[in-house]
């Protein structure tokens, strides 16, 4: 039986800080934003993909994609607001990955339900990226910084931010994390809170404010490490 793990089961007194590497072999992810394809308060484009999704500020219409790290359903918004990041994304793949997506591109006009499913598929089976899920054009700007592009889509670096993470071991899932359905992970992994020191994570929890993502655990250990530049110990 798969063991569920939320935000109240996690001791955060056992909690890290950490750095993210800003070696680009190592932590580079690229940005695909989305267009707004909303007209007034429903979708201008039907599509199977587009789906409304129940959350506690009230129903948005959202475009739903896989992540196949954590066999997770991911959504993102179809606003503009939001895009789609790419891990494991090398430099030489960050050049491939543009270039797929530039097949797609016409001028003038705006990349298109299908156009994106296209680059989600032929990035999974040409480029071997299976690690992707959303992100908001705000957070890329707040938390990370371009690497050698201009303009919002394209490669990025995490900034050297001091954050935290717990470790969980074992195989489980965590049911608390932004995704559609819980996030799985089957050698370990980490619940990281992005830009929230220790100091601050009890604070963030009393309040309600305090939101985890997992990081299994071979990625987190690759490419972060404690504030000192040394590894983090398990």
């Amino acid at each position: 039986m798969t063991k569920t793990y939320n935000l109240q089961d996690l001791d955060l007194s056992l909690a890290q800080e950490y750095i993210s590497s800003q070696d680009p072999e190592i932590s580079l992810r690229f940005f695909l934003p989305l267009p707004n394809w909303m007209d007034g308060d429903t979708p201008a484009i039907d599509h199977p993909q587009i789906q409304i999704l129940e959350k506690k500020s009230g129903p948005e219409w959202q475009f739903f994609f896989t992540n196949y790290t954590d066999n997770a359903e991911q959504s993102a918004k179809i606003d503009g607001a939001d895009g789609i990041i790419f891990m494991g994304v090398s430099p030489q793949k960050a050049l491939q990955l543009t270039a797929l997506i530039q097949e797609y591109m016409t001028e003038g006009q705006d990349l298109t339900p299908d156009n994106i499913t296209q680059i989600l598929k032929r990035s999974h089976k040409e480029l071997g990226i299976v690690d992707r899920f959303d992100k908001s054009a705000e957070s890329i700007e707040k938390y990370f910084h371009p690497y050698q592009h201009t303009g919002l889509m394209g490669p990025y670096l995490p900034k050297p931010n001091t954050s935290s993470a717990v470790y969980i071991p074992g195989a489980g899932e965590f049911a608390d994390g932004p995704t559609v359905t819980p996030q799985k992970f089957e050698n370990g992994a980490f619940i990281n809170f992005p830009g929230v020191k220790l100091s601050d994570l009890f604070a963030r929890k009393s309040s309600g404010e305090l939101k985890g993502r997992l990081v299994q655990a071979d990625t987190f250990l690759r490419d972060r490490t404690k504030p000192d530049g040394s590894k983090i110990i398990l």
